[in-house]
């Protein structure tokens, strides 16, 4: 989704959609937040590694379609992540 005019209440309202929308689709919507710093991310990363949170991928596009992707995040398409995808050249790959 784009960021709604209002910078600072764009968060409550994603908060506010997903807890209308949770009786209605089969996945448990929760607001999670995790804090900026070494501790947050270990515990981000070891709910992600139980499964306990799973992100929402919408698209992938690769690294020469990257405008493409960032245009259809700015038009307010999104309705999760949208990934670019950068893949390592191997060694001694022309």
């Amino acid at each position: 989704m784009g960021a709604p005019a209002g910078r600072w209440l764009a968060p409550a309202t994603r908060l506010l959609r997903a807890a209308a929308l949770s009786p209605f689709v089969s996945q448990r919507l929760l607001p999670f937040l995790s804090r900026n710093d070494a501790a947050g991310l270990v515990l981000l990363k070891e709910l992600c590694e139980a499964g306990k949170i799973r992100p929402v991928l919408d698209r992938r596009y690769p690294l020469a379609e990257a405008a493409e992707a960032i245009r259809y995040v700015g038009e307010g398409h999104a309705r999760g992540k949208v990934i670019v995808e950068i893949h390592r050249a191997t060694v001694g790959a022309p």
